[in-house]
């Protein structure tokens, strides 16, 4: 699958007119979780079938009640992937699925 490549997150969350900063690794709003940054130099999140489901770890409280948001209006969080300082892929869009331990699961 092809993504969408920027040259940093700034860019992307510029590029889409995100309303919160890109300092930020997850935007709510009133339907949910609408924007998440992962970066792989950290580690936390899990990867499965070639991106097609990501366990998404989540610290902090109003991000975990965003995807419960995102469950009940049935809304689709994109995601972001930081792969190095000059590379940021927009993987698209994802549904909650549901929470394992402190992970949101997200599938396309």
């Amino acid at each position: 699958m092809k993504y969408k490549i920027f040259k940093n997150f700034k860019e992307a969350n510029k590029h889409y007119n995100f309303s919160c900063s890109y300092q930020i690794g997850s935007c709510v709003n009133d339907k949910g979780v609408y924007r998440s940054f992962s970066n792989m130099k950290y580690e936390k999140d899990i990867y499965k079938d070639d991106f097609n489901v990501i366990y998404y770890l989540c610290d902090h409280e109003n991000v975990k009640k965003g995807f419960l948001l995102n469950k009940k209006y049935n809304t689709k969080v994109r995601v972001f992937l930081k792969v190095n300082t000059n590379i940021t892929y927009d993987l698209g869009l994802y549904k909650f699925d549901k929470y394992y331990k402190n992970y949101a699961k997200l599938v396309r």
